[in-house]
């Protein structure tokens, strides 16, 4: 692939607007987590989501097969955890930001999210730079509403 299409691309995708995430998970008994907007159902039967998430992420060593994790669905007034999560900072000054808990099984998640949405990674699939993590919902927390935190061209919305 060229560099001018690799930058069309990267263009072209920042006028996607896209939902924005957390993904949370422990990495060797450490709360770990990311910003994500490539995340979206996946079926119905079972009930399961699919995540993207690049090799290079702090998160990955902690979605392998059987592992748990949290897809915390952000709405506005999230943008300052989003900000932090987006960022390379230490992991004790990410959950430092926001309103954070934990299940029963010790995965962290964000008390005000909207939802919290409760995975464990059933199937890895690598491609390019990313893993497409396939996970089976196995429980579901739901949270006040409100708008949802969407990201276009670099900004929130």
């Amino acid at each position: 692939m060229t560099h001018q299409i690799q930058s069309q691309f990267k263009q072209a995708m920042r006028r996607l607007a896209a939902n924005v995430s957390l993904i949370s998970c422990k990495v060797n008994g450490e709360w770990a987590g990311i910003a994500a907007t490539a995340v979206c159902s996946l079926s119905m039967d079972p009930p399961s989501l699919v995540a993207c998430v690049n090799r290079q992420a702090s998160i990955h060593p902690g979605l392998s097969i059987g592992d748990r994790y949290c897809i915390n669905l952000l709405k506005e007034g999230h943008e300052d955890v989003s900000n932090a999560f987006g960022k390379v900072i230490k992991c004790d000054d990410k959950f430092a930001i926001g309103s954070w808990g934990q299940d029963k099984d010790g995965t962290p998640c964000l008390s005000d999210a909207h939802a919290n949405i409760f995975c464990v990674v059933q199937k890895i699939i690598e491609y390019g730079s990313h893993s497409i993590v396939v996970g089976n919902v196995i429980r579901i927390q739901m949270n006040e509403i409100g708008a949802p935190l969407v990201y276009f061209d670099g900004r929130y919305l």
